[in-house]
């Protein structure tokens, strides 16, 4: 059995996918399987799924009806034999020595390993290159090391440059029909590990594709990014981490404020930004005493939406008191 099972999903990929696959083929460390799954292509990527098994046995080929990228690595995840699973975007490429790096990294107790991402439109060729060695750090779970990675564009909230014992994932799948789908699970498996490796060396390439489904033009599933901050709220709602629920708590609120603000002067999405000010409300009226609105934009932003008339009253009564002062 393969020690590391790759999952990619695949949809409309020819332009990248040879990129993507070739530099998974490329790895050091050699222990692993290959599962592509198809979902629905229109172009030719199945066919090139295809080849590519047809020449290596550590592939493996899933064709299916589009059903999304969720789904597409539930099904990946659900044939895997590998104890280890690790995620690769059929648009990115990884570093030769990503697999090796990220196995080394982890043991009894640290059941995921996370390398550095970088991200443009195309990888530059010392991306490539060979490291003499890897060096990581152990970070145990805590309320401290949670919120540090909170703060990190990757470590915390996308499934990139990780590599994830199979029963965590298979204990957390990704919620079908999502985008922002790993958002809304990424901190579940990280809270499942006693301890999680931190390599502090780039080793997955992500490709800023204006094409994909998080860049692309607005549309109402983009409110999934809303759904994946109430997952991580109810998710820390009885835990003893207070200070990542702090944080938690305070980034869901501004999410919706901002959400809203975005959605009101569209009439086209009235409804959807009143069902949002609602949720806001009574989210804030239940919660508010968790929440410390640190900066004075995040007070303005959130009770602005939620009590625009008073808000515009208390700033004039606040520049006049200033005058005043003055005086």
């Amino acid at each position: 059995m393969p020690r590391i099972s790759v999952v990619v999903p695949v949809y409309n990929a020819e332009k990248y996918l040879y990129e993507c696959v070739d530099s998974i083929l490329a790895q050091t460390f050699t222990d692993f399987e290959l599962i592509l799954v198809d979902d629905g292509s229109q172009d030719n990527s199945g066919a090139i799924c295809d080849k590519y098994a047809s020449e290596d046995k550590k592939i493996t080929v899933i064709h299916q009806k589009n059903q999304g990228q969720a789904v597409s690595r539930n099904i990946g995840v659900s044939i895997a034999k590998g104890e280890w699973i690790h995620f690769v975007d059929s648009d990115d490429l990884i570093h030769p020595q990503m697999l090796e790096f990220l196995y080394s990294a982890v043991d009894e107790t640290t059941h995921i390993s996370i390398g550095g991402v970088v991200k443009g439109a195309a990888a530059c060729e010392s991306f490539l290159h060979l490291k003499n060695d890897c060096s990581f750090k152990k970070h145990p779970i805590n309320d401290e090391e949670l919120v540090s990675m909170y703060n990190d564009d990757y470590q915390y909230w996308v499934v990139h440059a990780k590599l994830i014992k199979k029963e965590i994932v298979q204990k957390h799948p990704f919620t079908s029909g999502r985008i922002y789908e790993d958002n809304g699970v990424v901190f579940k498996w990280i809270n499942e590990t006693e301890n999680v490796s931190i390599i502090d060396e780039q080793l997955y390439f992500y490709r800023v594709n204006p094409n994909s489904t998080t860049n692309a033009d607005f549309s109402l599933k983009k409110l999934d990014i809303l759904w994946a901050f109430e997952e991580q709220v109810n998710f820390y709602k009885d835990s003893d981490f207070n200070e990542i629920k702090n944080i938690v708590y305070r980034n869901y609120a501004i999410a919706c404020a901002g959400m809203y603000l975005r959605l009101s002067d569209n009439k086209n999405y009235t409804s959807k930004a009143k069902e949002i000010k609602k949720k806001l409300r009574t989210f804030m009226k239940k919660e508010q005493a968790l929440i410390d609105l640190n900066e004075d934009w995040q007070f303005n932003l959130i009770y602005g939406v939620l009590y625009p008339k008073p808000i515009r009253i208390f700033f004039r009564l606040e520049r006049y008191i200033k005058k005043l002062k003055r005086l």
